[in-house]
């Protein structure tokens, strides 16, 4: 079975834009990125991972987050 490894930001960031995030954008302390008038700030890829499941409302599977 697969496990969850880190991933570099850009990676991270470009796997979002697969799932139809908006391009990041810069804030006043972070840069986030929005999908459907959600926001989400772009901090640690765990909390990263979190916001986007809870925004989709289903967890983002390992064999999801590596096809993508």
């Amino acid at each position: 079975m697969a496990r969850w490894v880190p991933c570099k930001r850009r990676d991270f960031i470009r796997k979002l834009r697969r799932l139809r995030f908006d391009e990041p954008r810069p804030g006043k302390r972070h840069f986030y990125m929005t999908i459907d008038q959600q926001m989400m700030i772009l901090p640690k890829l765990k909390d990263l991972l979190k916001q986007a499941e809870d925004i989709f409302g289903r967890e983002i599977t390992l064999e999801e987050w590596l096809a993508l």
